[in-house]
């Protein structure tokens, strides 16, 4: 299974980042991802601060936008600025739930392509099911206004995602009532698979 939980952060916030950056490593939160195989899947967080990757490409479409966009109930302004959560804690009520993370990829610039195998070793590919969430309405204005193959956008933006952890698949409802202790809302989006290292989406 693959797990999708959103951990982005301000650059206000890097020094206290760093500082749970460290104890997640320390409390041995993810696991070594050669315990990664065939027949995991992953689950999704919602999140917050939509474009803080590909920021710079997001701000040059949205100043030839044709059209308004509302994300849930802001408006583009609002979405734009909107700042990105840390979501150290939902990584550990994941881990007090007794669930082992055995791949974990933060979706930064680079999109799904080149960020998810980043956490796969050889002969595992993973599968992102894009029906298996509701992608922020800012990313289809910026696609549609954009004139951006869908590719692209998985390549460039996080689509909503954050970051993607591998889990075994009867872990997968104790991930969602996790990320919900945390006060998100969690998604299972995929699966890995035997194959070559990579990841599809679909």
């Amino acid at each position: 299974m693959l797990a999708v939980v959103h951990i982005h952060r301000t650059y206000l916030h890097k020094q206290q980042y760093r500082k749970d950056n460290i104890k997640a490593r320390k409390n041995n939160i993810v696991h070594h991802r050669h315990y990664l195989r065939s027949g995991c899947v992953p689950s999704a967080c919602d999140c917050s601060g939509h474009i803080a990757r590909g920021v710079g490409g997001g701000r040059k479409l949205c100043g030839k936008a044709k059209s308004s966009c509302k994300c849930r109930s802001h408006s583009l302004g609002e979405a734009l600025l909107a700042p990105t959560k840390i979501y150290v804690k939902t990584l550990k009520e994941i881990k007090n739930a007794g669930v082992k993370i055995k791949g974990c990829s933060h979706i930064t610039g680079g999109g799904f392509y080149e960020n998810v195998p980043r956490m796969l070793h050889d002969g595992v590919h993973a599968v992102i099911e894009k029906n298996s969430y509701e992608v922020p309405a800012i990313f289809k204005m910026l696609q549609n206004d954009g004139e951006i193959e869908e590719k692209m956008m998985y390549n460039t933006f996080n689509m909503g995602i954050g970051m993607v952890l591998a889990v075994d698949p009867a872990d997968a409802d104790k991930v969602l009532a996790a990320v919900a202790k945390a006060g998100e809302t969690g998604y299972v989006i995929g699966r890995v698979e035997a194959g070559e290292k990579g990841v599809t989406v679909c």
